[in-house]
């Protein structure tokens, strides 16, 4: 049966099929019952085990569906490049993230980041530690392109 351990066998597996009536223990005998098949097939049901089963048939089938029809179907264009022409002059170039001397300059400076505003509290690399007045007890690491640091704050 593939069990290493005697204790384990009885334990593990044949105390829950006992309890499910599909075998028999009587000493160091082991016997299904006469209706066991019966028996799995309702402990298989309570458990969910069959529901399980179909669902995952059916989620098979229409991967398999989506697949063959991979060809035949066109993706419908996103809402938001429903005016764009794809070229990529119409791409706008990001600022570049601040340096670590210009971090290093602005610790302790009100920021206003996209999680909310709070102060600058130490940098590290391409971390920024904020402290965010929603949860003054801790820092929360983001990275440094999403701190916005307003001109002439020393």
């Amino acid at each position: 049966m593939g069990v290493s351990r005697i204790r384990d066998l009885r334990r593990r597996h044949l105390v829950p099929l006992e309890a499910a009536a599909v075998v028999e223990c009587l000493e160091d005998t082991v016997s299904l019952t006469g209706d066991w098949l019966d028996a799995l097939n309702d402990r298989c049901e309570m458990d969910g085990e069959i529901d399980d089963y179909r669902r995952d048939m059916q989620r098979y089938e229409r991967e398999q569906d989506a697949y063959r029809e991979r060809f035949n179907v066109r993706a419908d264009y996103h809402p938001a490049n429903f005016a764009a022409d794809g070229f990529i002059v119409e791409l706008e170039r990001l600022p570049e993230p601040p340096d670590s001397r210009t971090l290093t300059g602005h610790i302790n400076a009100r920021v206003d980041t996209p999680r909310g505003p709070g102060f600058l509290w130490d940098h590290k690399g391409e971390e920024a530690r904020v402290v965010l007045d929603s949860e003054p007890s801790r820092w929360v690491p983001i990275d440094v392109s999403e701190v916005p640091l307003e001109e002439g704050v020393p």
